[in-house]
């Protein structure tokens, strides 16, 4: 019922994203969408093989339904495809109407779909951008200095607590109501207040300069290096791997035995294709 993981991945993408001054953002928009994109369709088409589902793989890679979790990619290419405009409306007069993208989108679309009782389809699941955009606006308005707070930890620290209980609050209320997704999704308005107060966390706590990992045990340091250099294959592959796992070994499915043995063989599985493949290695995002 509490989740922020998604929208913090696309913050921390507009993080990443510093504002060039001629205003041209061609080669970053190139770079970012070549490095995903040959990874995702490879393994688009893997899981369409395990689903048994390549009659209909075509659609399926442009809707992100070969796998699931897939559809980030879509959001995080549409993000990068917006590069230009975020900060074009940044440095408008309009800048403001950035922030009502998200809660409006989510209001529009997702509550008054449920109150008429309205199916929604792709793109209206998760994978428009208009669902995650202010994450992404927020990112890259820290980052490039559009906006500065000035919130003391402790009021930070009571305003994500009191987030966290709202959200739970909401994720139980539609539980009860029999919405198993409405209770579980991040897009909801709850959702939406604990991911920004999140978000501006991990902002402040990078920029104080807190996540200095020379300070952490070595063990520790190497452990989060090796989990960060091959996150993104891992997140290409680890479903699989769960798949593999709750075949051969289905007693192990159990929380959080299931996640230690995913993550440990899938970021496994990455490092020996990356030694394997070498330089060719990024075609298949590890």
């Amino acid at each position: 019922m509490v989740n922020f993981a998604v929208g913090m991945f696309i913050f921390l993408s507009g993080y990443l994203t510093k504002e060039n001054e001629n205003g041209v953002y061609r080669d970053i928009i190139y770079r970012r969408i070549k490095k995903i994109i040959v990874p995702y369709i490879i393994w688009s088409f893997i899981f369409a093989i395990v689903n048994r589902r390549i009659n209909t793989f075509i659609p399926d890679v442009f809707m992100s339904k070969c796998n699931g979790i897939y559809y980030f990619i879509l959001v995080y290419i549409q993000m990068v495809l917006l590069i230009p405009v975020t900060f074009k409306l940044l440095r408008s007069r309009f800048s403001k109407l950035g922030w009502f993208v998200t809660p409006v989108s989510i209001f529009l679309i997702r509550y008054i779909s449920l109150w008429f009782n309205i199916e929604l389809g792709f793109p209206f699941q998760g994978e428009l951008f208009v669902f995650w955009f202010g994450f992404y606006y927020l990112g890259v308005s820290l980052k490039n200095g559009y906006i500065n707070l000035q919130l003391s930890p402790k009021c930070l620290t009571n305003l994500c607590l009191f987030s966290l209980v709202i959200q739970g609050v909401e994720g139980f209320i539609w539980y009860w109501m029999g919405n198993f997704d409405m209770a579980t999704t991040q897009l909801k308005m709850s959702s939406i207040i604990t991911t920004g107060l999140f978000c501006i966390s991990a902002y402040i706590y990078i920029e104080a300069g807190d996540l200095n990992l020379n300070e952490q045990p070595v063990v520790l340091k190497k452990f989060l290096k090796v989990l960060g250099d091959n996150s993104f294959g891992i997140y290409l592959c680890h479903m699989l791997i769960i798949r593999i796992l709750n075949k051969l070994v289905p007693m192990a499915n159990v929380f959080p035995i299931n996640a230690i043995f995913v993550i440990m063989i899938s970021t496994v599985c990455v490092m020996m294709a990356h030694r394997i493949l070498g330089k060719h290695a990024y075609i298949i995002g590890v």
